[in-house]
């Protein structure tokens, strides 16, 4: 599960003293100049017991209702074959980069399938955009969707069927390329790299 703690730099242009007494006494190597922070003495990567946190956590564990938002365009031919492009909406803290540039893409896919469709257009497999929600806190949405599914026959076969899967969780703020993965018969994942528009396989660990 990933975490995230946020203590401010400073209050009223006066530096936080709960930052400078967790930060500043860290021993151990140096970071180099690229992990320096924003705070005014050098940072170090810590690893020894020269500073020692007591955090106490509040959670609130509640039983809440999620909501899936899935639309469906039926293909012409090959009804029972499915392309499924999905994404989640919730975000650990703002969202700006994941998962709401990888939505925001989907909804332009989304809205240049609406033209398509009022010109009369119809896909030859059957095409399905998902918003996944509560997917930071262990993929909830789109394990519960595929769970519910693949157990009932609704013509959505995603374990008969032959299917191919896109999640866009973020599309900006990292390297200029994209990385596409593939899990065919959910076996092995293929992973292909894209950059200077050449495609490079890298086969790597077998999908669990």
């Amino acid at each position: 599960m990933k975490s995230v703690l946020l203590i401010q730099y400073s209050q009223s242009g006066q530096l936080t003293d709960v930052a400078r007494s967790i930060i500043q006494p860290l021993q151990g190597p140096v970071r180099p100049r690229g992990f320096q922070g924003g705070l005014p003495f050098a940072y170090h990567v810590g690893g020894t017991d020269a500073v020692k946190v007591h955090l106490k956590t509040d959670m609130d564990y509640k039983l809440r209702p999620i909501w899936n938002v899935v639309s469906r365009i039926d293909g012409s031919s090959e009804k029972d074959r499915l392309v499924i492009l999905g994404n989640h909406r919730d975000a650990w803290v703002f969202g700006a980069v994941d998962p709401n540039s990888g939505t925001s893409t989907m909804l332009e896919v989304a809205k240049g399938f609406g033209d398509l469709l009022k010109q009369g257009w119809q896909p030859k497999r059957t095409i399905i955009l998902c918003s996944w929600d509560a997917e930071e806190y262990g993929l909830i949405g789109s394990t519960e969707w595929a769970e519910e599914n693949a157990a009932e026959e609704r013509g959505w076969r995603l374990r008969s069927g032959g299917w191919g899967l896109g999640s866009l969780g973020r599309f900006v703020g990292r390297c200029h390329w994209i990385e596409a993965e593939s899990r065919p018969l959910m076996i092995a994942r293929n992973s292909f790299v894209v950059a200077d528009g050449k495609a490079t396989p890298q086969l790597s660990r077998p999908a669990v």
